[in-house]
C-alpha cells in the first residue's frame, strides 16, 4: 500500500483553563511521509503524549491545521482518525482479557472494517501465517490475560498492522517489551514502513531509540527542537543539543571537540569520583552506580541498574525513611550491610531536582569501618591505660602502709602465746599476701619493660597447657577440642603466654555449663605477604553480659559476678601480656549462646 503524507502545521495545545504560560505544546510543524519512521525522543512531561493524542482524537488543539493527503482538519474526531488509519498503541489497552488471541484479532479486524465481510477461516489463516513469519512467541490459542505485559502490548502492534493502516503511533511502550518482543516488534514495523506506512515512535529515553529510525525529532517543554535524518545525528550531537536546552547555555558555540571534552570532564567527576556513589530514582531503585561503588559492592552497573536500593543494601528502618522522603542534604552515621558484611559508614544523601521537583536521590557512602575499629581500640588502649596507671599509683601507696602492718603482725605473733588469737593473726596474714599479690600483679603488668623473649612453638605450649587443665575441666563435665598443628613459633616469654592460656581456658570452664564444649584453634594466615596466627577459644557457655563487651579487660571486671571467681585481674593482665608482644585480642558474644576470645600474633614462619 501507499499511505497518506501527514504533517501538523503549527499546531498548539493549552491545557483548558491554564493562561498562556502553562502551554504543553508551542507552535509545532511535524511532517510523516510514507515510509518514515520517526523517534520523537523527549522527558517525561515533554509534549510528546499530546501529539499522540492528537492524533489519536482525544485532545482538540488549540490552534493548527492537521493535514491528512493535503486534506485539512482543525481536529480529529475518534471516528475521522479511524477512518484516516490511524493507529495508536500506548500504555491504555484495548484487549479484552477473556478472548483468545485469535478471537481478538478477529473481532479488532470487523470493528476496523465492519463494512467488509470476513470469512473466519480465511482471516484465520492470515493470523496463522503472520504469526509463523515473525516467530511470535504465544499462540493464537493464548488466551489474553495470561499474557505478561510485554506480549499484551505486541499483540496491540500486530492487530493495528494487520488493519492497514496509513500510520501507526508507538506512544511510549518500547521501554515496556522484552528484548525478543522489542526485536520482534521493529521487524514488523520495518516491514509495514516498507509498504508505505508511517511509524511514529515516542519515547523518553537515549537508550531507547530504536536502530529502524529514519529521522530523529528532540523535543523539551512542548517544543520540537530538532528534526534530522537519523543518519545525520550521532550521540554526542544529541546530547550536545540536550545540553543546551537543559543547562540553557549556549554550548552551540564549542567545537566538537571541546564538548567532547566537556562530557569526559562530567564523566570523570561522576563516574571516576573517588567516592562511593549511587544514583537511585524517586522509587529507590538504582540508576547508576559510580566506578568506586561498583568495585565496593563488587557489582556491575548491568547487575543491578533498576532494582530496588534495598535489594543491594539493606539499611536500618530509620535511614530507609530518611531516603524516601529527602528534601535537603542530610548526613547520617549508620550501619549498613550487602553481601553478608556489616560496615559501618557515614551516609550522604541528597536529592536530585529538576526545575525543583525531585526526580531521583544520589548516596555518597564513607566506609569508616577501619576508622571506627581503631577509634574503639584507642578508646580501650586509653582507658586501660589510664587505669592502669591509677592502679599503679594506688598500688604504690598502698604497699607502704601494708608494710607496716605486716611488721606489727609479726611482732604481735612474736609476743603473743594465745592459740586463738595467734591462728586470727595467722588468718590476717594470710589476706596481707593475698591483698600483696594483687599489688605486685598491678605494679608488674603497668611495667613496660619487657620480659626476656625466646622463639618457641605455641602450639606445644598450648597443648601442654590444655592437657595441665584437662581434668579440672572434666571435672566440671566439660570436653575441650583442641588438633594440634604443626611448627608455628612466635617470639615471646614463653611463661608470659602460657598465663594468658591459663587465664583463658580457665575463665571458659567457669563460664560453661556442665555438658559444654570449649574449642581451641589455632590458624597461620597470611595478609600481604606477611604471616600472623589466629588462636580462638571458644566456648558453649552463657556469654558476656556487659554493656560495652571491651569494658571485660578492665581490671577487677569480672564475667562471673556471681561465682568466686578472683579479683577481676585475669583479662586485664592477658590484654597487656598480648599487646606487650604485638599481638591483638579480640571478644565476641557467639550467636546462640557462648563467647569467643580470638588473639592474634605475629608469626615466624620457621624456627631459627
Amino acid at each position: 500500500m501507499i499511505g497518506d503524507n501527514i504533517s501538523l502545521e503549527n499546531i498548539t495545545f493549552v491545557l483548558k483553563g491554564s493562561d498562556a504560560s502553562s502551554k504543553m505544546i508551542k507552535p509545532l510543524n511535524l511532517t510523516l511521509t510514507p515510509g518514515d519512521i520517526h523517534t520523537i525522543l523527549g522527558e517525561k512531561e515533554a509534549g510528546k503524549s499530546i501529539i499522540s493524542d492528537i492524533f489519536r482524537g482525544t485532545f482538540k488543539p488549540t490552534s493548527g491545521i492537521i493535514s491528512i493527503n493535503n486534506k485539512k482538519y482543525k481536529n480529529l474526531t475518534i471516528q475521522s482518525s479511524r477512518r484516516n488509519r490511524i493507529e495508536n498503541i500506548s500504555e491504555r489497552t484495548s484487549l479484552f482479557n477473556d478472548l483468545t488471541v485469535i478471537e481478538q484479532l478477529f473481532m479488532s479486524s470487523q470493528i476496523h472494517n465492519r463494512f467488509i465481510f470476513y470469512k473466519q477461516k480465511y482471516h484465520n489463516s492470515i493470523i496463522e501465517e503472520f504469526f509463523r513469519k515473525y516467530d511470535i512467541e504465544f499462540s493464537t490459542d493464548s488466551i489474553i490475560k495470561n499474557l505478561n505485559n510485554s506480549s499484551k502490548k505486541l499483540l496491540e502492534i500486530i492487530i493495528s498492522v494487520l488493519n492497514s493502516p496509513n500510520l501507526i503511533i508507538i506512544d511510549e511502550i518500547i521501554s515496556n517489551l522484552t528484548v525478543n518482543d522489542l526485536n520482534t516488534a521493529i521487524h514488523i514495523l520495518e516491514d509495514v514502513a516498507g509498504t508505505g506506512c508511517a511509524v511514529l515512535i515516542l519515547i523518553n529515553h537515549v537508550d531507547f531509540i530504536p536502530s529502524i529510525t529514519t529521522h530523529l525529532s528532540l523535543m523539551r517543554n512542548g517544543e520540537l527542537i530538532l528534526t534530522e535524518r537519523y543518519g545525520k545525528l550521532d550521540k554526542y550531537n544529541i546530547i550536545k543539543i540536550l545540553y543546551s536546552h537543559v543547562l540553557k547555555n549556549n554550548f552551540y558555540q564549542l567545537t566538537n571537540k571541546d564538548f567532547f571534552n566537556l562530557i569526559k570532564y562530567n564523566q570523570a567527576i561522576i563516574n571516576d569520583l573517588p567516592v562511593i556513589l549511587i544514583a537511585i530514582d524517586q522509587n529507590n531503585y538504582v540508576r547508576l552506580l559510580n566506578v568506586y561503588a561498583e568495585e565496593y559492592f563488587s557489582v556491575k552497573n548491568s547487575d543491578v541498574f533498576n532494582i530496588p536500593i534495598t535489594d543491594l543494601i539493606t539499611f536500618s528502618p530509620k535511614v530507609i525513611k530518611m531516603i524516601s522522603n529527602i528534601e535537603k542534604i542530610n548526613m547520617v552515621k549508620s550501619q549498613i550491610k550487602f553481601k553478608n558484611k556489616n560496615k559501618i559508614t557515614n551516609l550522604t544523601i541528597f536529592p536530585i531536582l529538576d526545575s525543583n521537583q525531585p526526580i531521583g536521590k544520589i548516596l555518597i557512602i564513607d566506609d569508616i569501618t577501619k576508622e571506627e575499629a581503631m577509634r574503639q581500640q584507642l578508646n580501650q588502649n586509653e582507658k586501660l591505660a589510664s587505669v592502669g596507671m591509677l592502679a599503679s599509683g594506688v598500688a604504690h601507696e598502698i604497699n607502704h602502709p601494708l608494710g607496716i602492718i605486716q611488721n606489727i603482725m609479726e611482732i604481735l605473733k612474736y609476743h603473743n602465746i594465745d592459740k586463738a588469737v595467734s591462728d586470727e593473726l595467722e588468718s590476717i596474714e594470710e589476706e596481707i599476701k593475698i591483698i600483696k599479690e594483687i599489688i605486685s600483679n598491678l605494679i608488674g603488668f603497668s611495667n613496660v619493660e619487657n620480659s626476656t623473649s625466646e622463639i618457641f612453638d605455641i602450639s606445644e605450649l598450648l597443648e601442654r597447657v590444655i592437657n595441665l587443665v584437662r581434668t579440672y575441666a572434666n571435672e566440671n563435665g566439660i570436653t575441650i577440642l583442641y588438633t594440634p598443628v604443626k611448627e608455628v613459633y612466635i617470639f615471646a616469654n614463653e611463661t608470659d603466654i602460657r598465663q594468658v592460656f591459663l587465664n583463658l581456658i580457665k575463665n571458659s570452664i567457669e563460664a560453661t555449663p556442665k555438658g559444654g564444649v570449649i574449642k581451641i584453634s589455632i590458624d597461620h594466615k597470611y595478609k600481604n605477604e606477611a604471616g600472623f596466627l589466629e588462636i580462638t577459644f571458644e566456648d558453649t557457655g552463657t556469654g558476656i553480659k556487659a554493656d560495652n563487651i571491651e569494658d571485660i579487660f578492665l581490671p577487677f571486671y569480672s564475667k562471673n559476678k556471681e561465682k568466686d571467681s578472683g579479683m577481676g585481674l585475669g583479662l586485664y593482665i592477658s590484654y597487656n601480656t598480648i599487646k606487650k608482644y604485638k599481638g591483638k585480642i579480640r571478644v565476641e558474644n557467639i550467636y546462640g549462646g557462648g563467647a569467643k576470645f580470638t588473639i592474634v600474633f605475629p608469626a615466624l614462619n620457621e624456627k631459627i
